[in-house]
């Protein structure tokens, strides 16, 4: 009698861990089928993001320009000031959009380019709005987007000449321009590892500005599946010289963030 009791004890304890392991199972399947991506509905991507962006260029107002303005790695925390930087993309089948907002403020001190005029202080501020369709042309492991829209730029110039032998009270001047580029471009992501993704970027244009161009190459991390961590590199250049307002410059450096997939 014990030994019959003890197998139904052993079996009952057994078709219980077993019942336990499979919902357990179809819970997970659950999840996972939930967290994958459903191509019959839209999918969303927020990114909040920091790019530690050093920027060199030449800026100027009528005939007080300031050249080779510019803050390396090294000066991000004396000159350069950081502001809210963030991405929304979202995505359907094979269509999808992204909007992305940044705001980069550099201040720096150069000397006047005539001797006797003292130093030029500059406080360019860049503020770029992106809104942009995406097609992905290429599906499978290596899927590849063409990315085409707008990006507004609105830039400040404040520049603040120190008192000199010819300009005895010093002299500030203070403008603003806003512009729009249209671009094109082409986005590719490339498996590396298991939860590991290479990204690459670059877009051309133009339109308000003389010319512009955009590249970025980073990395991605999968944390979760509603969850990665990016990184990389991001290159962005202005040409703008126009009505005696000159923003030639070059913005550049190493971001991070995290998205959220929902």
């Amino acid at each position: 009698m014990n030994g019959v009791r003890g197998g139904t004890v052993l079996r009952r304890a057994a078709t219980g861990m077993t019942l336990g392991i499979a919902a357990l199972a179809a819970q997970l399947a659950c999840a996972q089928q939930a967290a994958a991506p459903q191509p019959d509905r839209w999918q969303f991507e927020a990114t909040p993001y920091l790019w530690a962006a050093g920027m060199n260029g030449d800026v100027g107002i009528g005939r007080l320009t300031a050249n080779g303005v510019s803050a390396n790695f090294s000066d991000i925390f004396h000159s350069l000031r950081f502001g809210f930087m963030g991405a929304l993309e979202g995505r359907k089948d094979r269509f999808g959009f992204v909007l992305d907002a940044m705001y980069l403020k550099l201040s720096q001190t150069k000397e006047a380019p005539l001797p006797g005029f003292g130093d030029i202080h500059a406080t360019p501020t860049q503020q770029a709005y992106t809104i942009a369709g995406t097609w992905r042309v290429a599906d499978g492991a290596v899927p590849v987007d063409i990315v085409g829209g707008i990006r507004t730029n609105d830039v400040k110039l404040d520049l603040d000449l120190s008192s000199s032998v010819f300009a005895p009270q010093g002299r500030t001047l203070v403008r603003s321009r806003s512009w729009v580029d249209g671009f094109i471009g082409v986005r590719a992501q490339y498996p590396i590892a298991p939860q590991w993704n290479a990204v690459g970027y670059v877009d051309v244009g133009g339109g308000g500005s003389d010319y512009t161009w955009q590249g970025f190459a980073g990395a991605n991390y999968a944390i979760s599946p509603t969850m990665s961590a990016k990184f990389g590199y991001r290159y962005l250049k202005v040409d703008y010289d126009r009505d005696n307002f000159l923003y030639d410059v070059a913005t550049g450096g190493f971001y991070a963030g995290i998205e959220f997939r929902f």
